[in-house]
Formats: C-alpha cells, sequence, structure tokens
C-alpha cells in the first residue's frame, strides 16, 4: 500500500471503500481481506498478469480486467466475484490441466500444490482440452544434476515466478525465458552443466513455484501434512 498516494472512493463488491489512487486492485483487494484467485502473482516481485485468474469486472467495461495489473481509479465500481467469472476461472483451470502432467500422487508438491488447491476449490478434476504444449514439455528430461533442486517441465504453468525469484529476490539471474518453437520454455540450470551456471542453489525458485515444477530434493520423502513449522 502506498501510504503517501492520494485516496479516491471506489466501490468493490457493493462495498464502498477509501483506496489509495494507483495501487493495483489485487493488492488493495488483500489487503482488505478480499480474496481474489491467483497463479502467476507473486507480491512485490511478479505481476506479469499470465495466469489470467485474477480478472475483475469493472463497470461500464465489456471486457474483464488483470486485477493484478490494473491501477485504482476514482469512482470505479468492481466486482470480484460473479457467474460469469467464476465460469471464466473454471475454464482458464481446465487450460492449465491440458498441458499439465496430472500424475498428482506421485508429484512432491501433492496437498502443497496451488494449482491443485485452485482445481478443488473450483471443483475441477478434468478437461476436455488436450493442450499442444503437453507434446513437448512430458518428453522433455527431467533437470535432476543438482544436488538440491529439481526441474519438471511437465508440470510447469509458465507462471514466471521462479524467473521473477531468481531475478527480483536473489538478483542472480540463473533462470530464464527461453523458446522451444512457438512455446516459452523456463531455462532452468540444473542440468549436467549447473556448476557452470551463476546458479547458488539457493531455493528462492522452487519456494516460488506453485506446482512441483521446481522442487526441493531434500522434500521429496514426505508431504506438508507430515511436517510442524
Amino acid at each position: 500500500m502506498v501510504a503517501t498516494a492520494k485516496k479516491v472512493t471506489i466501490t468493490v463488491n457493493g462495498v464502498q471503500y477509501e483506496a489509495p489512487e494507483g495501487v493495483k486492485i489485487l493488492n488493495f483487494c488483500r489487503h482488505e481481506g478480499i480474496e481474489i484467485p491467483t497463479l502467476c502473482h507473486l507480491k512485490d516481485y511478479s505481476d506479469v498478469g499470465s495466469c489470467r485468474l485474477c480478472m475483475v469486472e469493472i463497470e461500464g467495461y465489456d471486457s474483464l480486467f488483470a486485477s493484478c495489473r490494473t491501477k485504482i481509479e476514482d469512482g470505479m465500481v468492481i466486482t470480484t466475484e460473479s457467474e460469469r467469472l467464476t465460469d471464466y476461472r473454471k475454464e482458464m483451470l481446465r487450460l492449465f490441466l491440458s498441458n499439465h502432467n496430472t500424475d498428482c500422487m506421485n508429484c512432491p508438491k501433492n496437498a502443497n500444490c496451488e494449482l491443485q488447491e485452485l482445481c478443488n476449490v473450483f471443483g475441477i478434476d478434468d478437461t476436455p482440452y488436450e493442450g499442444s504444449r503437453r507434446n513437448i514439455e512430458n518428453y522433455l528430461p527431467k533437470l535432476d544434476d543438482n544436488p538440491y533442486l529439481t526441474y519438471d517441465p511437465s508440470k510447469c504453468i509458465h507462471c514466471m515466478r521462479c524467473i521473477s525469484a531468481c531475478n527480483r529476490a536473489a538478483v542472480n539471474g540463473a533462470l530464464t525465458n527461453g523458446r522451444t518453437g512457438v512455446f516459452h520454455t523456463v531455462e532452468a540450470p540444473f542440468g549436467p552443466e549447473w556448476k557452470k551456471t551463476k546458479c547458488e542453489s539457493c531455493g528462492n525458485c522452487a519456494a516460488a513455484c506453485p506446482t512441483g515444477a521446481l522442487t526441493e530434493k531434500r522434500k521429496k520423502n514426505y508431504r506438508k501434512w507430515e511436517t510442524e513449522r
């Protein structure tokens, strides 16, 4: 939140608020306890708007707006929950699953996966689609040479949170956004030549990953519910 910003009046889900002008809708709503689903958003580091789950309605417009990238303006009337938004979010989750390796039971992030959690919330357990990216990523090798970290391309949803964490939080620049044909890929330095890269095995990328694409090896033999913080 920006304490010195000019205060404006907005309405969210029928309730009027005073809000700092220019703050992103998502940040303000979460500050007020209004939950909006996201997968690609990483607070303070990433607002790429790629997952499209945080879309909201703004009165006066037919199109939906990504709340993580849309700034508050005076007089905005915002809806974060509606039948249209629920249907839209369900469809986006089905599209995610169309390219995702859904072998959840054997995944180190089982029961600690944000994609899995949102699918449970919205009642999505299958998809009628078969994504074209799956044909590439399901056959890419798992990068497992790093002694601490593993990258499984078949579970990557291209949210870019790992890249933001590496570049902006750890400031290493070890993870990059690459390309295979027409598809974007995450180039993770965990293959045979990992020692020659900038990677320091800090684990920020794995902590930022919402799925089982990037995982810490030390966690592969237990699940979240078996531990205490």
